[in-house]
């Protein structure tokens, strides 16, 4: 009788089937999105990073659960499977009324995962996080075989995927929110990090001078970590997508790990000076990388990158 709760649902919280031919995307899988959470607890606030990285042919969440640990995602009609090296488990079914279990004793090194029950709820509501209000949500509850620790529940929005989790903690619950998303190419909510290339294109063709800003918006400091000691790389594509130009290159960094600050609703500022080859007339895509591999501790899979199109006359 442990999980019978999953099985008897108050119609209040049933709302209007979803057509298995109109399946929604609850969990949008495309290299680079990423999402960011601010997560409450009784006694502090932090912010979490998951991302969504593409390596060969399969695609990867990198800190789904809050951890170091990465998946291979496998998707399947309104099912999302997470594969280890050692097994493919089911850790969604986002069809209404679903109820599935997540299997004992597979590879997972979050605890209360395993073991666990969940099922949908509730669906088609309107719910609201920092990042934004949100419509056609459903609710996932947790039965997990931790006594005080664990998820509770989740809530998902339509091709945005998690914006609300509530975990049980010894020392107190803790409730991750949704901030801001990068997803398929739309963006939700206000950036925790800004990437900005502060000059106009004639400025840089006539003076070579890209001034670069990496803005924290968020009122906890953030601490960079870099694999070596290149903190930046700039890239000039023509309007094929060819690169034309990059500042790395032929140049050496020490292969040693290289940290920078950022404090609360303060900036990274740089200024460059480069020297552009010979350029034909025409468009051009101008992109400045910070290829870091943390976030406060928190693994970062892919450089964070901003782009501008400039035009050379």
């Amino acid at each position: 009788m442990k999980y019978l709760w999953l099985l008897i649902i108050p119609s209040f919280l049933i709302g209007h089937s979803i057509p298995f031919s109109e399946i929604i995307d609850f969990l949008p899988v495309q290299d680079g999105n990423i999402w960011v959470y601010s997560a409450s607890s009784p006694s502090s606030e932090n912010y979490f990073f998951i991302q969504v990285h593409k390596k060969d042919n399969s695609y990867y969440i990198s800190n789904y659960f809050f951890s170091d640990e990465d998946f291979e995602i496998i998707k399947k009609d309104t099912q999302v499977f997470l594969s280890t090296e050692k097994e493919k488990f089911l850790l969604y079914d986002f069809e209404e009324g679903s109820i599935w279990h997540i299997p004992e004793g597979i590879s997972v090194e979050t605890p209360c995962i395993a073991g666990s029950f969940l099922g949908v709820t509730e669906s088609n509501f309107e719910f609201s996080v920092v990042a934004g209000i949100f419509n056609n949500c459903i609710r996932i509850l947790w039965d997990n075989p931790c006594k005080d620790a664990g998820i509770i529940e989740e809530v998902f929005a339509p091709n945005v995927g998690l914006i609300k989790r509530v975990e049980n903690r010894i020392f107190g619950t803790f409730s991750y929110e949704l901030v801001y998303a990068n997803i398929n190419g739309m963006t939700y909510g206000n950036a925790s990090v800004s990437l900005y290339i502060g000059a106009s294109p004639e400025f840089i063709f006539e003076k070579n001078l890209i001034n670069i800003e990496l803005k924290n918006n968020t009122n906890k400091e953030l601490n960079l970590t870099f694999p070596t000691t290149q903190i930046f790389d700039i890239i000039l594509e023509n309007e094929q997508g060819e690169e034309v130009y990059k500042w790395s290159s032929g140049q050496q960094f020490l292969q040693v790990l290289t940290g920078r600050r950022v404090m609360p609703y303060s900036s990274l500022n740089l200024s460059v000076l480069v020297s552009f080859p010979k350029l034909e007339k025409g468009m051009y895509y101008l992109k400045v990388l910070i290829p870091a591999s943390q976030i406060n501790s928190i693994p970062i899979k892919k450089p964070l990158t901003t782009t501008i199109t400039i035009y050379n006359p």
